[in-house]
């Protein structure tokens, strides 16, 4: 019964888009905000929609492919087709289309329900209207926000939780932390991180100071207030060790099963199997780091077909020995393959 009414709301939705075209792409991501009445706003919810007409698998396609990243009961039952590859990590450049296009829609769709969100309580319209109108635009948002410490303008550890918490309670969705000292020069102590996981949007760090005794300290200081998430692919399993929940990871974007196998092995009490799907990440996790970040993982993905692009200045492409490296370990992993 829900995913028929949830079909035939979005064919509802659909129905209506010939009517609001001016709120669909007329600046790039949806940038228009200039709403006048609640037919304006009405309008503007119709086009968070809008992806539903992005192809020819029609409505339902679409509609299935978007809902499917926000409830798997949707669609238990029916055949995935590319949606099972998706979820069971069988991804290729073959079976890609659905993922790059969804995460262009995804964009979109966010900075769309994000102008509804800054907008809408400021204009003359009913309380309830208003109060519905956000409610489904939060619906459509991204769910947390992943920030990092400020650089060059390096702040004192007073600045930062002053920092983090003017963002997450502008920002008013939950809030990562990312520590990465080697970039931005400034380290989040574990004394600076209990602080901010007292703030009730503040709920995980990325650690990627790649100090254990850090992370160490920062798991007895904050225990289960504050998510530790590994920041660095060759450290998954000493941070899962010390009470992680998982990574944010690099070598995921090209072997996510084996990332995901070896958190599931941890989670799963086989510690043995964890730590040896740790080690065999090790080639790829150097491979991928052998230049800074994302040069050697766009390379990669160059390579395996993703049409990834080039480099923005000013990073360029990797050296002619770290090519070859990068594309003797793929190979090796057997995720090159003639």
């Amino acid at each position: 019964m829900k995913k028929i009414l949830i079909i035939a709301s979005l064919a509802l939705c659909c129905s209506l888009l010939a009517s609001c075209e001016d709120f669909l792409d007329t600046k790039k991501y949806g940038a228009k905000t200039d709403w006048e009445t609640q037919e304006d706003v009405e309008k503007a919810l119709v086009a968070l929609f809008s992806f539903n007409t992005n192809d020819s698998e029609g409505v339902t396609g679409r509609g299935i492919t978007w809902f499917e990243c926000c409830s798997d009961d949707m669609t238990v039952g029916r055949p995935q087709g590319e949606a099972e590859d998706i979820r069971n990590f069988r991804m290729s450049p073959s079976n890609g289309r659905d993922v790059k296009n969804n995460w262009k829609i995804m964009y979109e769709v966010n900075a769309k329900a994000n102008n509804i969100i800054k907008v809408v309580p400021t204009m003359n319209l009913d309380n309830a209207f208003k109060t519905k109108a956000t409610g489904t635009a939060y619906f459509f948002r991204g769910f947390a926000m992943l920030m990092v410490t400020p650089y060059y303008n390096k702040t004192s550890q007073a600045g930062l939780v002053a920092h983090f918490t003017a963002m997450a309670e502008a920002g008013g969705i939950p809030v990562i932390v990312y520590n990465v000292p080697s970039r931005t020069g400034l380290n989040i102590a574990p004394e600076t991180a209990l602080e901010l996981s007292k703030h009730p949007l503040i709920n995980g760090i990325k650690e990627a100071s790649g100090n254990i005794s850090q992370v160490a300290k920062i798991a007895a200081l904050c225990g289960d207030e504050l998510n530790i998430y590994s920041g660095n692919d060759d450290q998954v399993v000493p941070l899962l060790a010390l009470g992680g929940k998982g990574v944010i990871s690099v070598v995921s974007n090209v072997a996510p099963e084996l990332v995901h196998n070896c958190c599931q092995a941890f989670f799963d009490g086989d510690t043995a199997k964890a730590r040896d799907l740790q080690l065999e990440m090790l080639p790829l996790s150097d491979a991928l780091f052998c230049e800074v970040n994302p040069i050697p993982i766009k390379y990669a993905m160059n390579l395996l077909g993703w049409e990834a692009g080039e480099c923005r200045l000013p990073l360029v492409e990797p050296s002619e020995a770290h090519q070859a490296q990068i594309e003797n370990t793929l190979r090796a992993a057997g995720l090159i393959q003639e």
